[in-house]
């Protein structure tokens, strides 16, 4: 039997990690919810997860710190998740290390997607995005060169 990929989700809003970890539970992947920087970084060497999913506005240590301390140990893929939308934000955290940067809030359902100016809900957006970076095709098995962060501006 094939062992599940382990996904690392580390968000403060309850409600919010546990959709996402509903979604990816029933996508077949294993996954684990802390709330904060300290148990993010406690959880890491143990959970040994295939990736990270990582909000940035968490209490006690945030998520840029824990991004840069994920980094000095392990070069897991690390998607960030986070209200703060700005330039800035986004190429802090690619420069910190990040593999993706996305923007919350994520829709979870309703009717929408590209064709229609709208954003697709979760599931389909959520998934691409993990089937096409980089650092999904890490942890999904699917071959490709590292993007670099102009690449990742434009899938943003």
């Amino acid at each position: 039997m094939v062992d599940k990929q382990r996904i690392l989700i580390v968000d403060d809003d309850a409600n919010i990690a546990e959709l996402i970890s509903l979604y990816l539970m029933k996508e077949c992947y294993e996954t684990k919810i802390v709330g904060d920087g300290e148990s993010a970084l406690r959880e890491f060497p143990s959970f040994k997860p295939n990736l990270v999913l990582l909000d940035l506005m968490l209490p006690g240590i945030d998520g840029y710190q824990v991004c840069r301390e994920l980094r000095t140990v392990s070069q897991v893929p690390i998607i960030m998740l986070s209200a703060k939308g700005e330039i800035f934000d986004k190429v802090l955290g690619l420069e910190l290390g990040a593999d993706d940067y996305m923007i919350k809030p994520l829709r979870l359902q309703g009717a929408g997607g590209p064709g229609k100016g709208r954003p697709a809900p979760l599931p389909g957006r959520f998934l691409r995005r993990l089937l096409c970076a980089e650092a999904a095709g890490r942890v999904c098995g699917i071959s490709g060169s590292r993007r670099k962060p102009d690449q990742l501006f434009r899938a943003l």
